[in-house]
Protein backbone atom coordinates (compact mmCIF):
# COMPACT_ATOMS: atom_id res chain seq x y z
CA UNK A 1 0.00 0.00 0.00
CA UNK A 2 1.49 3.30 -0.88
CA UNK A 3 1.46 6.25 1.48
CA UNK A 4 -1.33 8.16 -0.41
CA UNK A 5 -3.65 5.06 0.08
CA UNK A 6 -2.38 4.27 3.60
CA UNK A 7 -3.42 8.22 4.53
CA UNK A 8 -7.24 7.52 3.06
CA UNK A 9 -7.80 4.17 5.19
CA UNK A 10 -9.92 5.61 7.86
CA UNK A 11 -11.01 3.82 11.35
CA UNK A 12 -14.18 3.41 11.05
CA UNK A 13 -15.16 3.27 14.66
CA UNK A 14 -14.33 6.82 14.85
CA UNK A 15 -17.52 7.57 12.24
CA UNK A 16 -19.08 5.73 14.56
CA UNK A 17 -18.41 7.68 17.51
CA UNK A 18 -19.68 10.48 16.17
CA UNK A 19 -22.66 9.46 14.54
CA UNK A 20 -25.39 10.11 17.51
CA UNK A 21 -27.30 7.03 16.20
CA UNK A 22 -24.61 4.80 16.40
CA UNK A 23 -21.95 5.87 18.88
CA UNK A 24 -23.22 4.04 22.39
CA UNK A 25 -23.05 0.95 20.88
CA UNK A 26 -19.70 1.53 19.04
CA UNK A 27 -17.71 3.16 21.94
CA UNK A 28 -19.36 -0.21 24.44
CA UNK A 29 -17.84 -2.75 21.62
CA UNK A 30 -14.69 -0.29 21.59
CA UNK A 31 -14.76 -0.45 25.62
CA UNK A 32 -14.95 -4.36 25.45
CA UNK A 33 -12.64 -4.73 23.29
CA UNK A 34 -9.75 -2.61 24.11
CA UNK A 35 -10.15 -1.58 27.76
CA UNK A 36 -8.23 -5.09 28.71
CA UNK A 37 -5.31 -4.33 26.66
CA UNK A 38 -4.95 -0.70 28.07
CA UNK A 39 -5.57 -2.57 31.26
CA UNK A 40 -2.63 -4.46 30.71
CA UNK A 41 -0.60 -1.90 29.14
CA UNK A 42 -0.76 0.65 32.17
CA UNK A 43 -0.23 -2.31 34.38
CA UNK A 44 3.17 -3.21 32.94
CA UNK A 45 3.96 0.20 32.70
CA UNK A 46 2.84 1.25 36.17
CA UNK A 47 2.87 -1.88 38.21
CA UNK A 48 -0.41 -1.33 40.21
CA UNK A 49 -3.36 -3.18 38.74
CA UNK A 50 -6.16 -0.92 40.35
CA UNK A 51 -4.31 2.20 39.50
CA UNK A 52 -3.80 0.58 35.92
CA UNK A 53 -7.64 -0.16 35.67
CA UNK A 54 -8.46 3.79 36.73
CA UNK A 55 -6.17 4.66 33.87
CA UNK A 56 -7.83 2.83 31.83
CA UNK A 57 -11.50 3.93 32.77
CA UNK A 58 -9.58 7.57 32.19
CA UNK A 59 -8.72 7.01 28.69
CA UNK A 60 -12.22 5.97 27.40
CA UNK A 61 -13.78 8.99 30.12
CA UNK A 62 -11.75 10.86 28.40
CA UNK A 63 -11.80 9.55 24.90
CA UNK A 64 -16.04 10.34 25.53
CA UNK A 65 -15.74 13.37 26.41
CA UNK A 66 -13.45 14.69 23.00
CA UNK A 67 -15.83 12.31 20.70
CA UNK A 68 -17.38 15.15 19.24
CA UNK A 69 -14.05 16.74 18.28
CA UNK A 70 -12.68 13.48 16.80
CA UNK A 71 -11.48 13.81 13.11
CA UNK A 72 -11.63 10.93 10.70
CA UNK A 73 -7.51 12.09 10.46
CA UNK A 74 -6.71 10.39 13.90
CA UNK A 75 -5.63 6.78 11.66
CA UNK A 76 -6.07 3.71 13.84
CA UNK A 77 -8.47 4.53 16.84
CA UNK A 78 -6.37 1.43 18.69
CA UNK A 79 -3.23 3.42 18.36
CA UNK A 80 -4.65 6.92 19.63
CA UNK A 81 -6.00 4.78 22.48
CA UNK A 82 -2.49 2.83 23.42
CA UNK A 83 -0.67 6.51 22.93
CA UNK A 84 -3.21 8.13 25.29
CA UNK A 85 -2.85 5.55 28.04
CA UNK A 86 0.79 5.45 27.75
CA UNK A 87 0.87 9.22 27.94
CA UNK A 88 -1.46 9.03 31.12
CA UNK A 89 0.77 6.40 32.59
CA UNK A 90 3.74 8.55 32.18
CA UNK A 91 1.57 11.85 33.86
CA UNK A 92 1.34 9.09 36.89
CA UNK A 93 4.79 8.14 37.19
CA UNK A 94 5.42 11.93 37.03
CA UNK A 95 3.05 13.21 39.66
CA UNK A 96 4.30 10.18 42.30
CA UNK A 97 7.68 10.91 41.62
CA UNK A 98 6.18 15.24 42.53
CA UNK A 99 4.64 13.18 45.29
CA UNK A 100 7.57 10.93 46.61
CA UNK A 101 9.64 14.69 46.29
CA UNK A 102 6.96 16.72 48.22
CA UNK A 103 7.03 13.96 50.80
CA UNK A 104 11.22 14.15 50.99
CA UNK A 105 10.85 17.84 51.09
CA UNK A 106 8.16 17.79 54.52
CA UNK A 107 10.55 14.89 56.42
CA UNK A 108 13.64 16.89 55.29
CA UNK A 109 12.66 20.89 56.09
CA UNK A 110 9.99 20.27 58.44
CA UNK A 111 11.28 18.64 62.22
CA UNK A 112 8.86 17.60 64.13
CA UNK A 113 9.91 19.67 66.71
CA UNK A 114 8.36 22.90 64.83
CA UNK A 115 5.30 21.09 63.46
CA UNK A 116 4.17 17.30 62.55
CA UNK A 117 6.06 16.62 59.42
CA UNK A 118 3.11 15.26 57.67
CA UNK A 119 1.75 18.88 57.13
CA UNK A 120 2.09 19.64 53.24
CA UNK A 121 0.54 23.50 54.56
CA UNK A 122 3.24 24.03 56.71
CA UNK A 123 5.93 23.11 54.50
CA UNK A 124 4.15 25.62 52.05
CA UNK A 125 4.49 28.27 54.40
CA UNK A 126 7.96 28.22 55.33
CA UNK A 127 8.51 28.04 51.67
CA UNK A 128 6.32 31.49 51.19
CA UNK A 129 8.78 33.16 54.09
CA UNK A 130 11.51 33.23 51.06
CA UNK A 131 13.16 36.04 48.46
CA UNK A 132 10.80 35.84 45.47
CA UNK A 133 12.80 33.61 42.83
CA UNK A 134 13.93 31.34 45.92
CA UNK A 135 10.70 30.69 46.67
CA UNK A 136 9.25 30.29 43.42
CA UNK A 137 12.35 27.57 42.29
CA UNK A 138 12.02 25.47 45.29
CA UNK A 139 7.87 25.60 44.54
CA UNK A 140 8.71 24.61 41.11
CA UNK A 141 11.87 21.81 41.83
CA UNK A 142 11.24 20.12 45.03
CA UNK A 143 7.25 20.10 45.49
CA UNK A 144 5.88 19.91 41.87
CA UNK A 145 9.06 17.89 40.57
CA UNK A 146 10.30 19.88 37.54
CA UNK A 147 13.71 19.22 36.67
CA UNK A 148 16.45 22.67 36.87
CA UNK A 149 16.05 23.08 33.24
CA UNK A 150 12.02 22.59 32.87
CA UNK A 151 11.78 25.44 36.15
CA UNK A 152 14.48 27.71 33.81
CA UNK A 153 12.27 27.33 31.13
CA UNK A 154 9.47 28.39 33.40
CA UNK A 155 11.17 31.21 35.12
CA UNK A 156 12.84 32.63 31.84
CA UNK A 157 16.60 31.81 33.78
CA UNK A 158 19.19 29.53 32.94
CA UNK A 159 19.28 26.45 34.56
CA UNK A 160 22.39 27.46 36.28
CA UNK A 161 20.89 30.43 37.59
CA UNK A 162 18.07 27.67 38.56
CA UNK A 163 20.88 25.87 40.70
CA UNK A 164 21.86 28.63 42.90
CA UNK A 165 18.43 30.01 44.04
CA UNK A 166 17.90 26.33 44.67
CA UNK A 167 20.97 26.12 47.05
CA UNK A 168 20.42 29.15 48.55
CA UNK A 169 16.61 28.71 49.21
CA UNK A 170 16.93 25.48 50.73
CA UNK A 171 19.81 27.05 52.74
CA UNK A 172 17.77 29.93 53.88
CA UNK A 173 14.40 27.10 54.68
CA UNK A 174 16.33 25.24 56.73
CA UNK A 175 17.78 28.83 58.66
CA UNK A 176 14.31 29.29 58.95
CA UNK A 177 12.67 26.29 60.17
CA UNK A 178 15.90 26.49 62.47
CA UNK A 179 14.93 29.57 63.83
CA UNK A 180 10.44 28.61 64.40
Amino acid sequence: MTSQEESNVRDPIVSALRNPNTEEIAFEQLFKEEYPLLVKQAHWLIGDYNLAKDIGQDVFRVLWQKKPYLTEEIGSMRSYLFKSCHNRCLNEMKAQHAGAERDHVIKYFIPTAVKPASDPGDALRYIKLLPTQQGHVVRLVLLDGYTTEEAGKIMGISKYTVREHLQRGKKLLARLLRNG
